[in-house]
């Protein structure tokens, strides 16, 4: 199932971009820097945020080769 997965890419509503790095089988995905809308911008119930940025994953997440999780990786 490990080796299944290293590499494995998908993009859900969870996670944008996302991939089971193989090097150190850490899910890295984009991220978002987000503010609090105003009371008086919001218009529906749930629109409460604005994102600011979309950081990728790969500027988000350290490197696998600085991953404290590296020396850990099981053998496939």
């Amino acid at each position: 199932m490990v080796k299944a997965l290293e590499g494995h890419k998908f993009d859900d509503v969870f996670a944008r971009n996302g991939e089971i790095r193989a090097a150190d089988h850490r899910m890295v995905h984009d991220v978002y820097l987000a503010k609090v809308k105003a009371k008086g911008d919001v218009k529906e119930p749930w629109d409460y945020e604005e994102v600011l940025e979309t950081i990728p994953a790969s500027q988000a997440f350290r490197p696998a080769a600085e991953s404290a999780a590296a020396g850990c990786k099981l053998d496939g």
